[in-house]
């Protein structure tokens, strides 16, 4: 993993394959890897697995959306459906 991780040249190549490798050990569905500006206040998704980051870019700020919100309270959100429902997410878009 290390030799793969350090192969790659950007960001965006990076978050790729580091959430690749980890959907191989862990039951990962859906991931992404945000980027912070200098001030820690916006995100910006640099990286998905099972989602196409190039296609539709999305950036967040501090409370914002799920993401936001996530990072606002520095810690991770679970999420789980209802035994009835589907699960359905929704997040801010810009």
């Amino acid at each position: 993993m290390t030799q793969r991780l350090q192969s790659t040249h950007d960001f965006t190549a990076f978050a790729n394959a580091l959430l690749s490798r980890l959907s191989e050990n862990l039951d990962l569905l859906y991931g992404a890897v945000y980027l912070a500006d200098e001030g820690h206040t916006r995100f910006s998704r640099i990286g998905a697995f099972a989602t196409d980051v190039a296609a539709e870019p999305r950036e967040f700020a501090l409370g914002d959306g799920q993401v936001g919100q996530a990072a606002a309270e520095r810690r991770t959100l679970h999420i789980l459906p209802a035994s009835d429902k589907q699960l359905q997410v929704s997040t801010a878009t810009r």
